[in-house]
């Protein structure tokens, strides 16, 4: 039986991906794709422009779905300390709330390798508090996601990933945990 999805996240690098996975899949009858702004797609799935701010606003989207998919996030060099938090846990937070109320039965969130929310640091506590929060909402079916560092094509320049990726290179050739493409991380949720 065919299903219906929305992914939210769907302008960066795994997002993307996860959306032209999800179109290959062939098990969707309806992809949304919720998001702040439009953007280029190959195939013709739906789109949607929200506020994340005000979600509850735009419940109606989520009626009739069965699946999300959360490949939501920012950095905190392009959003500041607050706005990555407001970005990587109240908006995902937030959506799987309404999404849930509308009956969504299942979401994935991708998060991070690392994540925990008893972290000092911002990055993995924040992933971990998000990864907590959304169990909590109780779907039927919740999937992790916690891919290691993304290799893949990028909208925009990241001088700590260029440099991460001359040191992580050599590492991959003992384990291949350390480094994840982001098409793979995409075809996970969808086996």
């Amino acid at each position: 039986m065919l299903r219906s999805a929305f992914v939210i996240g769907a302008s960066g690098a795994v997002g993307t991906q996860l959306v032209e996975a999800l179109v290959s899949s062939r098990q969707f009858k309806k992809i949304l794709v919720v998001g702040r702004r439009q953007i280029p797609l190959k195939h013709e799935e739906s789109q949607i422009v929200v506020n994340f701010d005000s979600i509850e606003e735009h419940a109606d989207v989520f009626k009739d779905v069965d699946i999300g998919f959360c490949a939501l996030g920012t950095t905190r060099s392009k959003s500041g300390k607050d706005g990555f938090y407001k970005v990587d846990h109240d908006y995902v937070l937030n959506t799987a709330k309404v999404a849930k109320a509308q009956g969504v039965k299942e979401f994935v969130l991708v998060t991070s390798i690392g994540s925990n929310e008893n972290s000092w640091f911002l990055y993995p506590r924040t992933k971990g508090e998000v990864e907590r929060d959304v169990a909590e909402l109780g779907f039927e079916k919740f999937l992790i996601v916690r891919p290691g560092f993304l290799e893949g094509p990028r909208e925009e320049h990241r001088l700590g990933e260029s440099l991460a990726k001359i040191f992580i290179k050599p590492l991959k050739l003992f384990s291949n945990s350390i480094a994840i493409s982001t098409m793979d991380v995409a075809k996970v949720p969808t086996l």
